[in-house]
Parts: structure tokens; sequence; C-alpha cells
């Protein structure tokens, strides 16, 4: 799209803006409005905790297969019918959390029993793959 708009040295980096940040690579935010730095890692072990089955969703709201994938969750989490706890984590809104669990690219997913991960994955997947975790 950008060598349409007429740019002529156009680059694709290879694990987006996550995979820069979590590298230690300098960004500037000076345009950017102040964000807070989202939850800590004790908060989101107190969350992830707090339910005998925690399915977690790290998303972003530009991020389409996020969009695709959502639905999909929240259909499992009928199915499921009171056993499986949904936690949807905003990716932009939570850098710190992001870069301590050095996660690099989204949907980024993490099922939890009894507080600890039982299985992650990252990228795009289907229904029957995460009900399979859940047995």
């Amino acid at each position: 799209m950008m060598k349409e708009m007429g740019f002529t040295e156009v680059y694709n980096m290879q694990g987006g803006m996550l995979a820069w940040s979590n590298a230690g690579m300098p960004v500037d935010n000076s345009g950017a409005s102040p964000k807070s730095s989202g939850l800590t890692q004790e908060d989101y072990q107190k969350q992830v905790s707090a339910n005998p089955l925690v399915l977690v969703d790290f998303n972003a709201t530009w991020c389409m297969p996020c969009k695709k994938l959502a639905p999909i969750l929240e259909e499992l989490v009928k199915k499921e019918a009171g056993k499986l706890t949904l936690l949807k984590i905003d990716a932009d809104a939570n850098p710190e959390l992001m870069q301590a669990k050095q996660i690099q690219g989204i949907p980024y997913l993490e099922l939890y029993k009894d507080g600890k991960m039982i299985w992650s994955n990252m990228g795009m997947t289907d229904e029957a793959t995460i009900a399979a975790q859940l047995k």
C-alpha cells in the first residue's frame, strides 16, 4: 500500500512493533497520548489464578486476526457453560506485561488451570484446537 502511495523505500519488519519493543529497541512515543503501563505481573497472576480454568486472549483493536478470533473464543466460553473464564488483555494498554512475558505477536492465547499455564498459542487458531486443550 505504501509503495502504491509513492514511497520508494519500504520495509516489512519481521514481528512488527511488538518484536521491536520486546527486543529493547527505541520507540518514539513523544506524539502519543500517555498510556498507563497496564497490569503488573502480580496482578496478572492473581487474575489467572482467580478461577479454575482461564483462557487469556492478548489482542489489540487494530489486529484483524484478533477480531476474527474474538467470536470463536466467546462461543467456546458459552459452550463450556461457566467452566471457562475468558480474560481479554489489550496489548497496547499493557506494554510492560507484554514485554515481561516476551509476547512478540498477537493474537496470543494462554490457558491456565488452577493458576498454572498449560498451553499457549501465538497466531490464529480454531475452536477445536483450543477445546482439545480443555480436556
